[in-house]
């Protein structure tokens, strides 16, 4: 949808590029920003007409800023993207009258939970592209920082305001959802980078067995060879 918009009124933009391989990059960026600036130009509006422009503005902002770290489900096609986060951020807008300060020990037992989602699930890959393992760590790190972040943004607003604070809230259990959804949908890619993960701890954990006197607290299997010359070419280096 947004492919054909960019052809046919942004030509003028595309052709200042050079080369095809530039047009092509071009295309893509404006396809970005056209679909942002929509989706977000959706929300405000139901924000603007249910009264909750300011709390959306919060939404859009607290949402955004994890998403972009912690990744999540994609729809297949941008009106299915569209759609979907019209409807999600509606259903909020629907509950939100009902979420009151009475309830607020269960809302927060909600947004726990999907802290805690949003911490073990991320950062979930895509097969929109390839992500490295220092990419995946970094990603990793940077969704911890954030979600922090969210939480001191929560714990203020909530000082200030009930009706603002649940907006932020409800970004986390949105990204919450979402991560959940991503996870199954690209189970495969997702499988594949924790079975690397683990790999790597169980590397990890046989160097730091071989280093030391007893490497496990009860049974020690016996130290493959391969190990072995690992360990001996380690100790010649740092002789060296």
């Amino acid at each position: 949808m947004y492919k054909r918009v960019v052809n046919k009124f942004f030509r003028g933009v595309i052709d200042q590029a050079k080369s095809e391989e530039d047009k092509e990059i071009v295309r893509y960026g404006l396809e970005v920003i056209l679909s942002q600036t929509v989706s977000s130009l959706a929300l405000l509006l139901i924000g603007l007409s249910s009264h909750n422009l300011l709390g959306t503005v919060i939404f859009i902002f607290c949402f955004c800023s994890i998403r972009v770290v912690a990744g999540g489900y994609h729809a297949n096609t941008h009106l299915f993207c569209f759609l979907n986060t019209v409807l999600s951020y509606s259903f909020f807008i629907v509950i939100n009258t009902y979420v009151t300060r009475e309830y607020n020990v269960v809302f927060m037992l909600i947004a726990g939970i999907f802290y805690f989602i949003i911490l073990g699930l991320a950062p979930v890959l895509n097969d929109k592209r390839e992500f490295s393992m220092d990419e995946i760590q970094k990603s990793r790190k940077k969704t911890r920082v954030f979600l922090i972040f969210e939480l001191i943004i929560s714990i203020v607003l909530y000082q200030f305001s009930f009706e603002l604070y649940k907006f932020a809230i409800y970004a986390v259990i949105l990204e919450g959802v979402y991560a959940i959804l991503g996870k199954m949908k690209y189970w495969n890619l997702n499988k594949q980078a924790l079975l690397k993960n683990v790999m790597h701890l169980s590397m990890a954990a046989a160097l730091s067995a071989a280093w030391s006197t007893c490497g496990w607290y009860f049974h020690e299997p016996e130290m493959p060879k391969s190990l072995k010359d690992r360990l001996e070419k380690d100790k010649e280096k740092f002789d060296n």
